[in-house]
């Protein structure tokens, strides 16, 4: 899912994504709405996908994701999955993590 996380800086992220099964594409896969980008910040690097507990659905790629001024020096974690035009959700992609700058 996940395919590139950078900060870069002014409290952002930039996230890429594609479809695990075709690796050149930037193309949301036919009946997705778009890739739901679950993450959280702080002062450790998360593992637990329970405590994910903020989304936001990515329509393009790449993503940049807006943080608070607080969220500088702490550790995004974050994963993704897929999202149908139904809602359904598809498998979790791996937890990434950056430090935000």
């Amino acid at each position: 899912m996940i395919s590139g996380l950078k900060a870069l800086g002014g409290f952002r992220a930039e996230i890429r994504f594609q479809d695990e099964n075709t690796p050149d594409s930037r193309v949301i896969p036919c009946g997705c709405n778009g890739c739901l980008l679950n993450y959280i910040w702080g002062p450790e690097k998360i593992t637990d996908y329970t405590a994910l507990a903020q989304t936001r659905l990515m329509t393009r790629t790449p993503f940049v994701l807006d943080l608070p001024p607080e969220a500088e020096g702490k550790f995004l974690s974050c994963a993704a999955r897929w999202q149908n035009e139904r809602g359904e959700l598809g498998p979790w992609g791996e937890i990434q993590h950056i430090v935000i700058a």
